[in-house]
């Protein structure tokens, strides 16, 4: 598969004893990482991470402002907890591909921009691990708390994008994209503190 012109790649994190069918209420924090290609090996990247207090959620709301970053033509990208695979009748498939659509990318529905395409990717946590540390991205741990989790997602939604550049694009675009990402963090942790 050839890398898409836009990919945005979402990783959540729900609040503690939420579930999907919470809705927005029960996301605690998200983070979004979008990729531009420009070149055959050039891309831009652009991170949004928010936090989000029960008490002072305000606005259009958690979905509407992650469909706020959908763009008309873009692959989302989105992560889900691993799940059992044995041989489904074709009625529980969809469903569980329902199932996946609202645990990984809750805000995609009947609102859904013109030619979005949609992937959620399962169980991925041990090769996310290892591309992770491959490439300098610190994750948080099994053991991590709810607070260093929540911080923690804007490294794990890179994380989440490398791992599906690795596993599902052209090996020729491996290298020149992970690379161009290796060098985006670098200027990013050079930028000095706004305080």
């Amino acid at each position: 598969m050839n890398h898409p012109l836009m990919v945005i790649a979402f990783t959540l994190l729900r609040r503690d004893g939420m579930t999907p069918e919470d809705g927005e209420a029960g996301i605690l924090s998200f983070a979004a990482l979008k990729v531009v290609r420009h070149r055959e090996s050039e891309a831009s990247f652009a991170l949004a991470h928010r936090v989000y207090d029960r008490d002072q959620q305000q606005g259009p709301g958690v979905y509407a402002e992650m469909r706020a970053l959908l763009s008309p033509g873009c692959l989302v990208i989105g992560e889900a907890p691993p799940e059992p695979a044995p041989l489904l009748e074709d009625n529980e498939v969809q469903r569980r591909c329902h199932d996946g659509m609202l645990i990984g990318l809750p805000m995609i529905g009947p609102e859904e921009p013109p030619n979005v395409s949609a992937m959620v990717l399962r169980g991925l946590d041990k090769r996310m691990a290892g591309v992770a540390v491959n490439h300098g991205i610190p994750l948080p741990g099994e053991d991590a708390s709810t607070v260093q989790r929540a911080r923690g997602l804007a490294d794990r939604v890179q994380a989440l994008w490398l791992t599906w550049l690795c596993t599902c694009c052209d090996y020729e675009e491996v290298e020149p994209l992970a690379a161009a990402l290796g060098a985006w963090r670098r200027i990013e942790a050079a930028r000095p503190l706004p305080f």
